[in-house]
């Protein structure tokens, strides 16, 4: 069995529309949540053998201030044939 691993940044300022910016810098965190949770769903559709490690944020934030989000995602497979 092998093991493989994606360790993700998110950056909200890139994913929602520019009405929610100011200075490019996404303040309201409601809208940061839901970019976070739409990722989410994203993962849990497309890719279901994933299993989500888990969402933080991140210690360093954006140049101009913006907050955001490391997510990890693992999977898991076995390959057949191998010694």
């Amino acid at each position: 069995m092998i093991s493989e691993q994606v360790d993700a940044l998110i950056k909200p300022q890139f994913e929602v529309h520019p009405r929610h910016l100011i200075k490019g810098v996404v303040c309201d965190e409601a809208v940061r949540g839901q970019v976070i949770e739409d990722i989410l769903d994203f993962v849990r559709r497309e890719l279901p053998n994933a299993a989500i490690i888990g969402v933080t944020e991140s210690p360093i934030h954006g140049p101009k201030g913006n907050v955001e989000y490391l997510l990890g995602l693992r999977r898991e497979k076995t390959i057949e044939g191998r010694c």
